[in-house]
């Protein structure tokens, strides 16, 4: 009896049962995180954002349908026509998650599990979301109302098949370009260059003639070709999965045993900030920040990203009404307040204690932040100026703009330093865990930093009858709020110090 005590018997964990215990590993983390557990109002409201959007998307799926009948084209054809931009909304949906993708891969690595269990549940999981069954929404109603189910079941079920495989294949390259952009900034050329590929052979039609159609052309092939088509969709998904695996594999594996490879990185001394004292410290902290934060670095080069794009739009498109124009200078001017701002103190909720020992050091660091964001303006306002230049926009309506985001938006976004009490790591790894417990607060601030300038727009033109008295307005609130940018600091400070020692908890509990 004691041999076999003495013996341990040798436990061997199949691939399957591998994957089956990293699933139910992750349900349960999932369950044990704070946002679980708290914040119940902001879980029933996600809820409700996921219904209208498949709403929304059934919607639109009328739309179109009534679109492709009122131009007698074919349903098949026009939905493969505009099949790239619907890739390019889901690939930006799938950014704004709070994506754990690789949140379980590296603790594995170090138990004696196949090789790439832990690697294919997170392929497996990404391609098995709920998310993507969202899109069924579109593609289902489009297929009824434009006249594809008219063609037989059997049509039916292999343009549903054909159009949801696209949305997997997007799902994964997404997956891919996550993990290549969390190491290489530059990597984000990939998906530029990808989706500017597929938008480009549509406006060859005015050039080349009816027959480059290219995408109503390969949509007919592809429907009436079901067969091949799927199996060549199923070949890409699979060789996708194959390139992600060792991708990602290999990534969490130097990360795990090897570290990250050093990086020289050129100190910048900052020394002219040193004339403002100890706001001018504060001031290089939030430079560096930019610099060396993946998160922040992110938002910001995304951020930029999104203002060139909106200010190409309004030079290249002879279209773009007032409306139009305004929602992208609202959007432009706000989106690194939005982006950045609205997690204020989260970054510093590391070192939370630090800053309170020290006198006024918060204030002195929202004031730092401020004049550094403030500063941030002058990237859109120099993007738009050719659109200025070209006749698109009026000089003062763009002044205006920065003058209303830098003073009233910012007024708002600074507000959510008194609600954020949750830390988020300074410098996230591929494998570091990502955190969003906010409050719920944070989703109304959001929405109404971007809602409130298109509303004041919309009513001041129907009152004042004229576009310049608007602007007017909207400069005089601006500069009301930047005149008076230390008094509201200050107060913020006040409120701050009320409520240090809940967000101190919160800040302790989320690290």
């Amino acid at each position: 009896n004691l041999a076999a005590f003495s013996e341990p018997k040798k436990h061997t964990m199949t691939y399957w049962d591998a994957i089956k215990v990293l699933h139910k590993h992750l349900l349960l983390s999932d369950r044990r995180s704070l946002k679980w557990k708290a914040n119940t109002l902001a879980k029933f409201f996600y809820y409700v954002l996921a219904i209208i959007f498949c709403g929304y998307l059934g919607l639109m799926a009328m739309v179109f349908a009534t679109m492709a009948r009122e131009e007698n084209t074919a349903g098949y054809q026009f939905v493969f026509f505009i099949l790239p931009p619907l890739l390019i909304l889901d690939y930006v949906i799938r950014t704004g998650f709070n994506q754990k993708t690789i949140l379980l891969v590296r603790p594995y690595l170090l138990l004696p599990i196949p090789k790439y269990a832990s690697v294919d549940y997170l392929i497996i999981r990404e391609v098995t979301r709920l998310y993507n069954l969202s899109w069924l929404f579109f593609i289902i109603p489009f297929g009824l109302f434009s006249g594809i189910s008219h063609q037989g079941i059997g049509f039916m079920i292999g343009y549903t098949v054909i159009c949801y495989l696209f949305f997997l294949i997007n799902g994964l390259f997404f997956l891919l370009t996550q993990t290549l952009t969390t190491r290489h900034s530059i990597c984000w050329l990939l998906p530029a260059g990808v989706y500017t590929l597929l938008t480009v052979p549509p406006f060859l039609t005015d050039f080349l003639g009816d027959k480059a159609d290219f995408y109503s052309q390969l949509g007919y092939n592809m429907a009436t070709h079901s067969l091949p088509t799927c199996a060549i969709l199923l070949l890409i998904l699979v060789l996708l999965a194959f390139i992600n695996r060792k991708i990602i594999f290999r990534y969490v594996y130097e990360e795990q045993f090897n570290g990250e490879k050093s990086k020289a990185n050129t100190n910048l001394h900052l020394t002219f900030l040193e004339h403002f004292h100890e706001t001018g410290e504060f001031l290089k902290l939030e430079v560096r920040s930019i610099m060396r934060n993946k998160n922040i670095r992110k938002a910001f080069f995304m951020g930029t990203l999104a203002v060139i794009i909106y200010s190409c739009l309004i030079i290249f498109n002879n279209d773009v009404d007032l409306n139009t124009n305004s929602f992208y200078l609202t959007y432009s001017f706000s989106i690194y307040g939005v982006t950045i701002l609205s997690k204020i103190m989260c970054y510093e909720g590391n070192y939370m204690e630090c800053l309170i020992m020290q006198r006024k050091s918060i204030y002195q660091l929202l004031l730092a932040k401020y004049y550094l964001y403030s500063a941030l303006q002058i990237i859109p306002f120099l993007v738009f100026l050719p659109a200025v230049f070209m006749g698109r926009l009026n000089f003062w309506t763009l002044l205006s703009y920065a003058l209303f985001a830098t003073g009233a938006c910012y007024f708002i976004l600074f507000r959510m330093a008194i609600y954020n009490k949750v830390a988020i790591p300074l410098n996230q790894s591929l494998t570091g865990k990502t955190r969003s417990e906010t409050p719920y607060i944070h989703i109304f601030v959001t929405i109404g930093v971007l809602l409130v300038p298109l509303l004041l727009i919309v009513i001041g033109n129907k009152l004042l009858k004229m576009p310049t008295a608007t602007n007017l307005v909207m400069a005089l609130i601006g500069l009301f709020f930047i005149a008076t940018h230390h008094l509201w600091i200050a107060r913020i400070c006040r409120k701050m110090e009320k409520r240090k020692y809940e967000q101190l908890e919160g800040f302790r509990t989320s690290r």
